[in-house]
């Protein structure tokens, strides 16, 4: 949170990447294990809103925080590394993050043939 005040344009707590999976895939499995980090860890689920007496822990419910990993479905490779970029400029960039928005997030982005 200081950190966040004294240089709100640094990402330097943002922690972002995509990961390439082959093959099949469980979406319901791996749905049910990011919740479950996320249920076990408070620290993921924290944001700090400001009041008018300084910042505020909130600590927010998993269903606040865990989307439904429904796969965002692109068209090919060009659309798929466009979808990646724009997904992690977003999070590394969002400034003052742990103030509203939820620290952890996730998306699954699917091409819609797999030949790119």
């Amino acid at each position: 949170m200081v950190c966040e005040s004294v240089r709100p344009e640094s990402a330097a707590y943002n922690v972002t990447c995509a990961l390439r999976l082959d093959g099949a895939l469980n979406v319901s499995a791996l749905r049910a294990a990011f919740v479950d980090v996320v249920e076990r860890h408070e620290s993921l689920r924290t944001v700090f809103p400001l009041t008018d007496n300084g910042p505020r822990q909130v600590i927010m419910s998993t269903s606040q925080v865990v989307s439904d990993l429904a796969p965002i479905l692109v068209q090919g490779g060009e659309d798929l590394r466009e979808r990646c970029r724009r997904s992690l400029r977003l999070v590394s960039t969002s400034r003052n993050r742990s103030r509203c928005a939820p620290p952890c997030c996730g998306e699954m982005i699917r091409p819609t043939r797999m030949s790119w």
